[in-house]
């Protein structure tokens, strides 16, 4: 071989090399990304304010992302799908108030949950029936269930605070397991397994990945856009009646203003664990990941004393940030 065509074939092999290992860093940073950041979080989290590492501090973070993770992974399945659910924090709010007057009478932690869950299913079904039936956008639908669910909350309990809520209706969102684990971080952990099954192992979590990501494909190869589109909103109506069950039982009571803009909660963590704005990817996991990441920020925000409104700011710079992101990442791929 001459010396240079062996120059040539050198630079060729070194830039092959490079290629590959880009690939590979670019492969494990989209796939462990999350968690390094998470670390990374916690650990300036820890040097910002010494109350953060705190027991009190860290229980106090668990149960407060145990609400986020289920909204997320609400808002994760509709997002994954191709749609949005801007009525899932009324939604929350209905579920949780139904709830207690079931718990009341029948002490029964176990009816009042699947009362929560019966509530989310219809809210969340309903506006996934319009969407699909009447080929109406996501977005506008949901956004008017936003308005009429929490009309008929003032409407029903004329703005005032369900205070009686019996013995046991605190037990998940304030409870612990043997004096020790939260109860509601065992709530969170069930609900992403089941979630994280659904979504890997299953058929109906293939159709969903499928109708977020190509619509005409997934019409091409006989999937019912509609009844998937319906689907996707009943399973999520199951975590945001869920999430509303936990709410009002972490603050023991059914407040009528509750869960207000828990929606883009549930949509910046779903975004920033992974799932793609534009539908068709994401992971249960993520998405808790996400929730957490959410939350820790929230913490740290209230231990620096930051105000409420400025908050709100902050995290909507998180929310176009996440989305900025996933567009950047997809165009990349």
């Amino acid at each position: 071989m001459l010396p240079a065509e062996n120059k040539n074939f050198r630079e060729e092999k070194e830039m092959k090399v490079e290629k590959f290992n880009m690939r590979e860093v670019s492969k494990y940073t989209s796939r462990y990304g999350i968690f390094i950041t998470l670390i990374v979080l916690v650990t300036v989290c820890s040097f910002v304010s010494s109350k953060f590492l705190t027991a009190s501090n860290a229980l106090n973070v668990l149960r407060q992302t145990s609400v986020y993770c289920l909204i997320a992974l609400a808002e994760g399945i509709v997002i994954i799908s191709g749609g949005i659910d801007l009525a899932a924090g009324s939604t929350m709010a209905l579920a949780g108030i139904a709830s207690i007057p079931v718990c009341v009478a029948t002490d029964s932690i176990f009816l009042g949950v699947l009362t929560a869950v019966g509530v989310g299913i219809l809210c969340s079904g309903i506006s996934g029936a319009i969407t699909a039936f009447l080929d109406m956008p996501a977005f506008v639908v949901t956004l008017a269930m936003q308005m009429a669910i929490r009309g008929f909350i003032m409407v029903r309990t004329l703005g005032v605070t369900v205070a009686k809520t019996g013995g046991k209706f605190k037990i998940l969102g304030q409870g612990f397991i043997g004096g020790v684990i939260p109860t509601a971080i065992l709530v969170m952990l069930l609900a992403v397994i089941a979630a994280d099954i659904l979504l890997r192992y299953t058929r109906i979590g293939r159709n969903l990945f499928a109708l977020g990501g190509n619509r005409e494909a997934a019409f091409a190869s006989g999937i019912n856009i509609r009844l998937y589109t319906i689907i996707a909103y009943v399973i999520s109506g199951i975590f945001a009646g869920l999430a509303g069950y936990m709410y009002m039982s972490r603050i023991n009571s059914g407040v009528p203003s509750g869960a207000e803009g828990y929606e883009s909660n549930g949509i910046s963590a779903a975004v920033i664990g992974g799932v793609a704005f534009t539908g068709g990817s994401g992971s249960a996991w993520g998405i808790m990941i996400g929730a957490m990441i959410l939350c820790i920020i929230t913490n740290i925000l209230n231990l620096m004393g930051v105000d409420g409104n400025a908050q709100k700011i902050v995290n909507g710079a998180i929310i176009i940030f996440a989305v900025a992101v996933d567009m950047q990442t997809k165009r990349r791929r």
